[in-house]
């Protein structure tokens, strides 16, 4: 574990923290995302079945 930093206790428990915080940032993003992607699928649906059926007469 001495690749980065110089291997103590301390760069150790600082690694855990900015784990923990990374963690924690996934998880509030994770709902905005899923509700962003769903907005999006809602919003262009209609277009791409359109469009799909105009390719498919072709």
């Amino acid at each position: 574990m001495k690749v980065i930093g110089s291997g103590s206790t301390t760069m150790f428990v600082l690694g855990v923290i900015v784990g923990i915080i990374g963690l924690l940032g996934m998880g509030v993003n994770y709902p905005i995302y899923k509700k962003l992607l769903a907005q999006g699928k809602q919003k262009y649906a209609f277009e791409i079945m359109e469009l799909a059926k105009e390719i498919s007469e072709m």
